[in-house]
């Protein structure tokens, strides 16, 4: 699993308080360049463990599915929930209680010329 360097991820009293007023904030927060790259990995490693699932219909990554012969792509993507800044930001919003209640593979088709 990859690890992840952490720095605290703070944000503002006002993204804070614009979350609570609104319902949502834009955040300035990136992932690194790797560990995006490891996602994309994952995210092909997923689709090519479950070929006879459509992308659509991969859901909840981080659980392995009954049967896997894949353990490995679904702890990547557990350890991507435990990305330390993502949990100091999304404590920030809602407190220390954070349980993972689902997650999701969205795609969209790729664009051919007709």
């Amino acid at each position: 699993m990859a690890s992840y360097s952490h720095a605290p991820a703070v944000l503002s009293s006002d993204e804070v308080r614009t979350y609570h007023d609104d319902g949502f904030v834009v955040l300035w927060f990136q992932l690194d360049a790797d560990t995006v790259m490891a996602m994309r990995e994952a995210l092909h490693d997923l689709v090519a463990a479950y070929p006879h699932i459509t992308t659509e219909g991969l859901v909840s990554p981080p659980i392995r599915y009954a049967g896997t012969r894949h353990p490995d792509v679904h702890d990547r993507y557990l350890g991507f929930c435990r990305i330390p800044a993502i949990l100091d930001i999304v404590e920030q919003l809602i407190g220390r209680d954070i349980i993972l209640w689902a997650t999701r593979v969205f795609s969209k088709g790729s664009i051919r010329d007709s």
